[in-house]
């Protein structure tokens, strides 16, 4: 009988980490999470690379700041209050191997947000080339934009539906 997997709530866990450091105040910090299961260290760094150098398996971990850009204070708590009710599919935190060579037969866009301190727009890039995608366009925007530039995002997918 196999047991299930330890990093079945990971997102979940990911998200109680968020809520908790911007309930106690620590806007503009960043938190490693282990890309495993979800958890910290339990500490919270001045910067990035900071975070970085203080994990034994830097690339085991996702570097999150605190909170997201470009939100308000009222929009962050907003957002935060909805983060972790989706139920994603157990499947998707066991999958290891995923293939994009059927993407190309489809017509694509990605719209990289050049102001994300989440994902950065170089990492956006490599989606948009792993995901074979016909166009690139981008916004001023941070890892939320369509919680801080909803207006602008939706036009430009508008746009992008229209190609």
């Amino acid at each position: 009988m196999n047991a299930p997997p330890v990093y079945s709530d990971a997102a979940r866990r990911c998200s109680d980490i968020v809520n908790n450091a911007v309930g106690e105040g620590h806007r503009g910090w960043w938190a490693a999470v282990r890309l495993s299961d979800g958890g910290t260290d339990g500490v919270l760094y001045a910067t990035r690379s900071a975070a970085i150098a203080y994990q034994l398996h830097e690339s085991q971990c996702a570097y999150v700041q605190i909170p997201w850009d470009q939100m308000t204070p009222a929009e962050a708590e907003a957002f935060l209050a909805r983060l972790g009710q989706d139920d994603w599919p157990s499947d998707v935190f066991k999958r290891r191997h995923w293939s994009y060579g059927h993407l190309a037969a489809i017509p694509a866009s990605y719209i990289v947000c050049e102001a994300d301190n989440v994902l950065p727009a170089v990492w956006q890039e490599r989606f948009a080339a792993r995901l074979q995608v016909d166009h690139v366009a981008r916004i001023d925007a941070g890892h939320q934009a369509m919680n801080t530039q909803p207006e602008q995002l939706a036009a430009m997918l508008l746009d992008e539906a229209a190609r």
